[in-house]
């Protein structure tokens, strides 16, 4: 059967920006393009956000804030998701979270005899920091027992590297995956390079700045570079900014005209900046894609980037970037990478190559064929 309505339930919306976000917006640009009526359930975090007549939100008994980041305890929200799901009739329920709304989506979606896919975007255990008064060994082993618990009572998982599926392989989860990408933005697609027009080897990180995504390791690269001959600079907001700030100046004594920390900006400034810049640097353990990385080579950008599972998927060793195991190495790559600009040249190239992969029609369509064969499966076992 061909799917026509779907309904994508995830607690981090507008005002949130990042990966997760990033992706939804993407995809479901593209399956409307594509003809499908999505929908989408999320929080109502208190801001008064002007949304789309095609997103509802959960109304809130208390929105605040914590540790920067918006947060809301909804009100009945297990009743609300399920008067969606009735009223609309999707033919497929889509959950960005096993927790909370994915938590209400994915039974009332059983009740109601609907498929349900779930997107595991999240190496939770690694965010259990985020979550106030609970203390995070119990919060990491919670985790992880309630994703392996939901990942059994879905119809369907996707992930977004095959490093996650063998991750969920490895913990008896034997609910079908498909290794699928998030997709780009469309301010991301067909991207002309700049050329070379500056003296310094630039290089750029576009990053939440949080301990999590380990940017002190960039500028650990940096501090071993030629201050002479290369400059970085770091794009993203945070919590760490100012400690970054500080072990930037302070401990590591680099100068404002070598680091530079800018704010969070627009898609298409983001796009300049990948343009203007020489090389990507991406240094998290824990992100399961890092669609940044995706943004930058759909640039023309090449990334080095430390070994984590979100990299070993899109960045092909010595063809669009390389992985480095620990910070020495990077610097060494970065060195014969502006050393050489025949062999940054190639990479450039072919980062613009490898980046066709992520856009969104073609992932659009291998997910509507996931779609299709979950709900076959389901359709098969209740006729058994």
């Amino acid at each position: 059967m061909a799917v026509q309505r779907i309904l994508f339930v995830t607690n981090n919306y507008a005002p949130y920006s990042g990966g997760v976000v990033s992706s939804i917006r993407a995809m479901h640009k593209a399956l409307t393009d594509a003809g499908c009526d999505v929908q989408i359930v999320t929080l109502d975090f208190g801001t008064n956000e002007q949304d789309p007549p095609y997103v509802k939100r959960v109304p809130y008994l208390w929105a605040f804030a914590h540790k920067g980041n918006r947060m809301a305890i909804p009100w009945r929200p297990a009743r609300f998701v399920r008067e969606v799901i009735a009223d609309y009739c999707p033919d497929i329920v889509h959950v960005h979270h096993p927790f909370l709304l994915g938590k209400y989506a994915a039974r009332a979606a059983r009740e109601l005899g609907i498929p349900v896919v779930f997107t595991h975007h999240t190496m939770y255990e690694a965010y259990a920091h985020y979550v106030p008064l609970i203390p995070n060994i119990f919060l990491r082993a919670l985790s992880r027992f309630v994703v392996r618990y939901f990942c059994a009572r879905v119809d369907g998982v996707i992930v977004p590297s095959s490093t996650i599926a063998a991750h969920l392989h490895k913990q008896g989860i034997a609910t079908p995956v498909c290794v699928l990408s998030s997709p780009l933005q469309e301010s991301f697609l067909r991207v002309t390079p700049f050329g070379d027009t500056h003296k310094s080897f630039e290089l750029l990180v576009v990053s939440r700045l949080t301990k999590e995504k380990n940017v002190y390791a960039a500028l650990d690269i940096m501090r071993q570079l030629d201050q002479k001959a290369f400059r970085l600079t770091i794009i993203g907001y945070g919590h760490e900014r100012k400690a970054l700030e500080q072990y930037a100046y302070r401990t590591c004594k680099l100068s404002a005209e070598r680091v530079q920390f800018l704010p969070k900006h627009s898609a298409q400034e983001l796009v300049e900046r990948y343009q203007q810049a020489d090389l990507f640097l991406f240094c998290s353990h824990t992100d399961t894609q890092g669609l940044v990385i995706a943004e930058a080579m759909a640039c023309g950008l090449p990334v080095v980037a430390l070994d984590g599972p979100g990299q070993r998927d899109c960045i092909v060793q010595g063809v669009n970037g390389y992985i480095a195991q620990s910070v020495g190495e990077a610097v060494g790559l970065i060195r014969t990478l502006a050393a050489s600009p025949s062999s940054h040249a190639e990479l450039k190239k072919q980062a613009l190559t490898c980046a066709e992969h992520y856009y969104p029609e073609r992932i659009a369509t291998q997910l509507l064929a996931w779609y299709e064969q979950c709900i076959y499966r389901k359709l098969n076992r209740e006729c058994e």
